[in-house]
């Protein structure tokens, strides 16, 4: 989700799961989600798989909703469609939502005015179809009002008399509900059916249309089949509160729940990041994450062929005209798909054992847990500590001051260093703190050894800066504490 607003709530800090859980519960309730994406693959004979992706544009039928500026603007900056989604954005509704549908629908009631044209007409069909001196051919002529509910009943009633006819007229009428010059003929059986079919469909299609992207959902959650996100802890949560219920008070709750809706799910960000492949483990974004996976499919002895069937050619990048759109939904979902696909290739020649021991594990945007549907959340790893200094410090200074030798020498050299900044704005250079989550590769290492590192590169920099800063003595700022994170 792009541009959420937690009202100035760190999500990223100390947060429980649970507490983290209920601070975007609000954020739920508060927002939408536009876009739902959805990408099938299923595995060929041939081999390979066949790709078929979908971007569906959400609007509720009735609803008040935030929006927020700076989200609206770089969703703009992005292309997405607003007129599209505004103008023919496909409904959705929740599980009672539907539930509320489905007895208005059953306990509908007509008019008396309503009935009485349906037996005026009934009777008038009656009295024409059953009488022997009319001929075959001959027809009846009516002048009357017609609704789609008028002829739903009109139909079923004459069904139950086994009397067959067809009815023509404009159907204009049915807009305006105007009387209307109605010609009726006789048709046999199979003809009938199918003409109540139609009438019948005419007033499903406005049931269809407001469940909407709630069937399509019910699909989903009857199919069984493993579901494929990325860093997809807070999709999750927008999923279930928009196409099922309310989010439930208790996460405990949320995990038994989404668990009995989607028994498999996998996070390619949660197996990425536990790949051997170095290169994988440092893919931040989806995007970089897709590049690379495609990069070692085109590399590999094994490489999979992806096949896009006609019409589904749009996220293709062999074919002319087709672009990758970024926050797009549905081609977030082709990436992710791919992704899945080429790390469930590359480990089905590794240790299989090892790829299962992430199903249900969501990785938390933001945060140092892992989410488990099955069991009890985990830390991503033991060696995450927090590094808190007296006042707010630059976080290339952070950098530099857990930075061993052997680390400035791998970053000269364009190659990732031995620790990692833990944040969800770990990456803007500028950002300031007082806090700092560090991830250490050495899972040996301890509060002792990363204050003794801290003292050392303070020598190392000032010694550095002793030319040009004249020997007058650099202050550094002070470390309050350093302490393992743990569960």
């Amino acid at each position: 989700m792009t541009g959420v607003d937690f009202d100035g709530q760190q999500r990223s800090r100390v947060m429980s799961l649970s507490e983290l859980y209920e601070a975007c519960r609000g954020v739920v309730k508060r927002y939408m989600a536009f876009q739902f994406g959805i990408t099938l693959f299923t595995r060929l004979n041939a081999g390979g798989y066949e790709v078929k992706p979908y971007n569906f544009y959400l609007l509720k039928e009735h609803c008040d909703f935030a929006v927020n500026t700076d989200a609206i603007k770089f969703l703009a900056a992005h292309k997405l469609d607003f007129q599209t989604w505004l103008a023919s954005g496909v409904h959705y509704c929740n599980k009672e939502e539907e539930g509320r549908f489905t007895m208005k629908k059953e306990n509908y009631s007509y008019l008396d005015l309503e009935e009485k044209i349906v037996f005026h007409i009934v009777n008038k069909i009656k009295e024409w179809y059953l009488d022997p001196c009319k001929k075959e051919e001959e027809i009846l002529s009516l002048k009357t009002v017609m609704t789609k509910g008028i002829e739903a009943l009109v139909f079923s009633i004459l069904k139950e008399q086994d009397i067959y006819v067809n009815l023509e007229y404009d159907d204009i009428s049915k807009l305006y509900e105007l009387p209307v010059e109605i010609t009726v003929r006789r048709v046999n059986r199979n003809k009938f059916d199918v003409e109540g079919k139609k009438t019948g469909m005419n007033s499903a299609s406005a049931f269809s249309e407001k469940l909407g992207f709630r069937q399509i959902w019910k699909c989903l959650t009857k199919c069984k089949k493993p579901i494929i996100g990325h860093n997809f802890w807070l999709d999750i949560m927008f999923m279930f509160h928009m196409h099922e219920a309310p989010l439930p008070a208790r996460y405990e709750d949320f995990k038994k729940q989404v668990h009995e809706l989607f028994p498999c799910i996998y996070d390619t960000k949660t197996l990425s990041k536990n790949m051997i492949f170095s290169a994988l483990k440092k893919c931040y974004h989806l995007d970089n994450l897709y590049r690379e996976c495609c990069k070692i499919n085109k590399e590999s002895k094994n490489s999979i062929v992806f096949r896009f069937p006609p019409g589904f050619h749009f996220y293709d990048e062999r074919c002319i005209g087709s672009e990758g759109k970024a926050h797009e939904a549905g081609y977030d979902a082709y990436m992710t798909g791919i992704v899945f696909a080429i790390i469930s290739n590359i480990l089905e020649n590794g240790d299989e054992l090892e790829f299962k021991k992430w199903e249900n594990v969501i990785s938390v945007y933001g945060n140092n847990y892992y989410m488990n549907l099955v069991g009890n959340d985990f830390l991503k790893s033991i060696s995450i500590f927090l590094i808190v200094f007296e006042e707010d410090v630059d976080a290339r200074l952070v950098q530099s001051l857990i930075s061993t030798e052997k680390d400035i020498e791998l970053m000269k050299n364009n190659q990732e260093p031995a620790f990692l900044l833990l944040d969800s704005d770990f990456q803007k250079s500028e950002r300031r703190d007082r806090t700092f989550f560090v991830q250490f590769d050495d899972v040996n290492i301890n509060e002792e050894t990363i204050m003794a590192q801290i003292d050392l590169s303070k020598e190392r920099i000032s010694m550095s800066f002793s030319t040009t800063m004249e020997k007058r003595e650099i202050i550094f700022p002070q470390v309050k504490s350093v302490s393992r994170f743990t569960e």
